[in-house]
């Protein structure tokens, strides 16, 4: 009887695990929010794309296997010639509230960078405080996006 419900607590976390791509180029940082993911959700499944190509092949890969990544953070500044903002651009209607950006440049100078939109990512700014940000993400990895009535609302799950 307690195998059993081994195995169901153990499909039950698996079935409950976040998915979760990590888009940066800096091994430390990635170290460091790997560390800081794992203690929000110890069963977290991190992605990693060191530059914009990788990331949107891992991204289109999710949504064609219906396995979409419950949050998306990606850097400004990558390994390629296209920026993090480019790929929030390209993904932000697929992910939505589910993107944060993350940089050293202030705000202003993402808004700069950003261009004319009147959407606005979700923006972390590096070096990031580990307490603050763990209750953003963790935040964000509990909310669930509905369509009702045409427009897009959000929930937590709690």
């Amino acid at each position: 009887m307690n195998e059993l419900m081994t195995t169901k607590e153990g499909m039950s976390k698996a079935a409950a695990t976040k998915r979760i791509l990590l888009v940066e180029d800096d091994s430390t940082f990635v170290t460091f929010l790997g560390e800081m993911l794992r203690r929000i959700d110890p069963w977290v499944q991190l992605d990693l794309a060191t530059n914009e190509v990788e990331a949107r092949f891992l991204i289109w890969d999710s949504v064609i296997k219906k396995k979409k990544y419950d949050l998306v953070i990606t850097d400004i500044y990558l390994e390629s010639f296209r920026n993090g903002l480019d790929l929030w651009k390209s993904f932000h209607e697929e992910f939505g509230e589910k993107m944060i950006v993350i940089s050293s440049i202030d705000y202003g100078k993402m808004l700069e960078l950003l261009g004319e939109t009147t959407l606005k990512p979700f923006y972390l700014k590096k070096p990031l405080d580990a307490e603050t940000s763990m209750k953003f993400i963790k935040s964000l990895l509990q909310l669930r996006a509905v369509n009702f009535k045409g427009k897009r609302t959000l929930y937590s799950e709690e």
